[in-house]
C-alpha cells in the first residue's frame, strides 16, 4: 500500500507540474489508466460531471494503450473526445500490445490506412520483436516494404535463426525470398528477385523500355515502362525511385504486361 501511495504521489507531482490546476480525480484517472483499475475509471467517468478529460491532451488514453488496458481505453473513448494517433500505434507495436492494436484498428481504421510507406516499415520493424503482431500487421497491410534497407529484416532474421519471422517474410514476399530449413535450422537463404510483381495487365499494345528501348513488360504506378532486366539492375545498383521521374516504386503498385 505504501508503494502504491508513493507511486501516486510521484504521478501527482509530475502531472500537476505539466498541467497546473488539475483536479484530484484527473490525477486518479491517470493513475488508474496505468494500473488498470477499471472501477475507478468507471466511477470518475460516470459521476464526476465536471471532469474534462480533454484537458489532459489524451494522456490517460495514451497510458491505457501503453499498458494494454483495452476496456479502460474503450471507456475513455466512449466518454471523451479522444483520438488514435500514429504515435500510439508505434508505441503499441514497440510494447507488444496486440489486444489494443486490434481494437484501435477496428475503431480507427482511417488512421492505419493513412500511414505512409516509410512509416509502415518502421512500425513493422518494431513489431518484428513480437511475431504475433508482425503476423497481424501482414494481414492489415499488403504493401509493407520489407525490402527496405537492402532487405535487412530478411537477412537479420535468417542470420539469427528467427525461423517464424523469416518464414513470415518469405510468405509476404512470395517469389522474392528463399530459405532452406533442416532440423529447425535455416541452412541457406537468398534473394531470388528484387522485384515481386503479382498484378497483371493484358494489353495488345507494345511499349518500349525507357532505358534500353527493347520491349517493356512492366509498367509502374507513374505510367513508365521497363523491361524486367533493366528495372532489377536499376534497383540493385541504385534505388527504388523511377529512373524516369524519380517517383518511389512499390512492387504492389506495378504491373506485368501480358
Amino acid at each position: 500500500m505504501e508503494l502504491i501511495d508513493n507511486e501516486y504521489d510521484i504521478l501527482e507531482d509530475n502531472i500537476t507540474r505539466r498541467y497546473p490546476g488539475v483536479s484530484v480525480n484527473e490525477v486518479l484517472l491517470i493513475s488508474a489508466c496505468k494500473t488498470g483499475n477499471y472501477d475507478i475509471i468507471q466511477w470518475i467517468l460516470s459521476f464526476d460531471y465536471r471532469f474534462m478529460f480533454s484537458l489532459m491532451d489524451n494522456l490517460g488514453f495514451f497510458i491505457a494503450c501503453e499498458n494494454n488496458h483495452v476496456e479502460i481505453a474503450k471507456s475513455i473513448y466512449k466518454r471523451c473526445n479522444v483520438k488514435c494517433t500514429e504515435e500510439i500505434i508505434i508505441m503499441c507495436c514497440e510494447e507488444g500490445n496486440l489486444d489494443i492494436l486490434i481494437w484501435l484498428y477496428e475503431t480507427f481504421p482511417d488512421v492505419f490506412y493513412s500511414i505512409n510507406h516509410d512509416k509502415k516499415y518502421e512500425i513493422f520493424e518494431l513489431a518484428c520483436n513480437y511475431i504475433e503482431i508482425a503476423v497481424w500487421l501482414s494481414t492489415v497491410y499488403n504493401d509493407i516494404p520489407i525490402y527496405k534497407n537492402n532487405h535487412n529484416l530478411f537477412f537479420e532474421s535468417c542470420k539469427y535463426q528467427h525461423l517464424e519471422l523469416a518464414s513470415l517474410l518469405v510468405s509476404m514476399r512470395n517469389g522474392g525470398y528463399y530459405i532452406q530449413i533442416i532440423d529447425d535450422e535455416i541452412v541457406h537463404y537468398d534473394i531470388i528477385s528484387d522485384l515481386v510483381i503479382n498484378k497483371k495487365i493484358q494489353t495488345s499494345e507494345s511499349y518500349e523500355c525507357v532505358i534500353c528501348y527493347k520491349t517493356a513488360n512492366i509498367v509502374t504506378e507513374c505510367c513508365h515502362y521497363y523491361c524486367t532486366e533493366c528495372l532489377e539492375t536499376h534497383i540493385n545498383k541504385n534505388n527504388r525511385n523511377c529512373p524516369y521521374c524519380r517517383a518511389y516504386m512499390c512492387d504492389n503498385k506495378m504491373a506485368k504486361l501480358i
